[in-house]
């Protein structure tokens, strides 16, 4: 079996359909790992942050439906652009995102990936 570390996703809510209501969604990639066997902590610490490759998750929310509303939407950690809105007409009330910690400038910014990518 994999795993659970390399286990992986690449979107994990994509809405196709039109005048969608979303509420309350948390969306979340893990930023954190229990040790591995022999592993050590950090002091104070009884897991690790997630390194490059651990939990793969590219993107949180992908919205191609119109007329789409997001009351209360946090997305988290992914390591592509966290949400992407295609459809046209939408709206989001309370957006949370946290970029991912297992980045660098180079895989994340400079490919053009952001929290929140609208598109064109």
């Amino acid at each position: 079996s994999t795993p659970v570390s390399v286990r992986s996703v690449d979107v994990m809510i994509r809405i196709n359909s039109n005048g969608v209501v979303a509420d309350n969604l948390w969306l979340w990639r893990a930023d954190h790992s229990a040790l591995a066997s022999g592993e050590k902590p950090l002091a104070t610490e009884a897991f690790h942050l997630v390194k490059a490759g651990e939990f793969p998750a590219n993107t949180a929310l992908e919205v191609f439906g119109n007329d789409v509303t997001a009351y209360g939407l946090a997305a988290e950690h992914t390591v592509n652009d966290v949400t992407k809105w295609y459809g046209q007409g939408g709206k989001t009330f309370f957006y949370q995102c946290e970029l991912p910690y297992d980045v660098s400038q180079s895989s994340f910014a400079l490919k053009g990936y952001s929290g929140y990518a609208l598109d064109d």
